[in-house]
């Protein structure tokens, strides 16, 4: 198995510099050994070391004493000595929005399996936590990442359309679980969409009779709520906006959990649905509260489902009706990824399907 390399500080000068000279950052001409070692924070005769390594590969020409070395640009560039040049090493950096230690066991599972599996198929790989979740614009400390580790692919834990941005503007493949969902010519997204879960859940709760479907949601996101209606009425023959009209799909404005309780307790009584989708894990116990106070049987009187449940699923009786998303799902596809191949989204169709999970709080319709 290899081993993970640690760079020193001229291998990070070196790489550094060859990525800005790729980029044509700089013209024809270097910038001085001074200016160098301020931009990247290094002693010049690090850089300088770094920048005779560039020469010797023939990505520099150095002119002549106190003259600035000449970058070798387009098709006079040299194929080089032999050397593997950044480009051709395959390195994968992992980034995640928290550290380590705040991970929870699905995003464990991911990032260590992925990290165990491109090592033992001979890529270096290297891990970092980086907030970019909150960022809005491109921070230039983002590049310093890639001076201590010289990636030609980026996969990251809930990536976000600026983290997308950056890593494309570097010349880095990307992939991303969960996050912004990237067009093909962005990258690869593997997440398991709502509307995936959300119309496979209908069509399981329709073939055992039920059409009075509601669906609450902790929030007043009127495109959710537009998108979830058209897949209730599609799969059961309602007309959408009259599922919204009548309640049948509403948000819950952010107040607090008992004034989202009592509206869900009033639906439960005037619409009497026979089934209820929950979105998440808080929604789920709202939503079985609400059926035990009204005296409710789960599911004899009322089925519940929830989409996207929490580790404390598996402790809760009756168990769930909820989908248990492999985390081999993404694992494989990450590498599959690596290896060039695109994931379709059928794949994730039939991942949905396979995650499905009935548990004990889904049954037939009651007449």
């Amino acid at each position: 198995m290899t081993a993970f390399r640690r760079l020193s500080s001229i291998d990070q000068a070196e790489a550094a510099l060859e990525q800005a000279i790729r980029e044509g950052r700089w013209g024809k001409t270097l910038p001085s050994y001074q200016n160098l070692g301020k931009l990247l924070d290094l002693s010049t005769p690090t850089v300088a070391k770094a920048v005779a390594r560039l020469v010797d590969r023939g990505l520099l020409v150095s002119p002549g004493q106190r003259r600035r070395f000449r970058i070798v640009q387009g098709k006079d560039q040299p194929a080089g000595d032999g050397k593997a040049t950044r480009r051709s090493r395959r390195h994968l950096l992992i980034l995640s929005p928290n550290d380590p230690e705040q991970w929870d066991m699905g995003q464990r599972r991911v990032v260590l399996e992925t990290m165990q599996q491109a090592i033992a198929d001979g890529w270096e790989c290297s891990q970092e936590s980086v907030d970019y979740a909150r960022s809005k614009t491109i921070p230039k400390r983002w590049d310093n990442l890639l001076i201590h580790h010289p990636a030609t692919h980026l996969f990251a834990i809930q990536g976000t359309r600026q983290l997308a941005q950056w890593a494309r503007s570097r010349g880095l493949k990307v992939a991303f679980v969960g996050g912004h969902a990237l067009s093909a010519d962005q990258g690869t997204t593997l997440g398991i969409s709502l509307s995936d879960q959300l119309g496979h859940c209908v069509r399981h709760l329709g073939s055992l009779g039920h059409r009075r479907i509601l669906l609450p949601y902790w929030g007043a996101s009127s495109e959710f709520a537009a998108a979830a209606a058209k897949i209730i009425g599609g799969n059961t023959g309602v007309d959408p906006a009259r599922l919204i009209e009548e309640g049948w799909v509403f948000g819950a404005p952010r107040t607090t959990p008992g004034e989202h309780r009592g509206r869900l307790a009033r639906h439960l009584e005037n619409l009497r649905p026979t089934a209820v989708i929950t979105v998440d894990w808080h929604d789920y116990l709202v939503a079985t509260q609400c059926a035990a106070a009204a005296g409710l049987r789960i599911p004899e009187d009322l089925s519940v489902a929830v989409l996207n449940p929490s580790p404390d699923t598996e402790w809760t009786l009756p168990r769930p009706a909820h989908y248990n998303i492999q985390q081999s799902f993404f694992i494989e596809g990450i590498r599959a990824w690596r290896n060039g191949k695109r994931v379709t989204h059928e794949a994730m169709t039939r991942a949905v399907v396979a995650a499905w999970n009935p548990g004990e709080t889904v049954g037939p319709a009651r007449a």
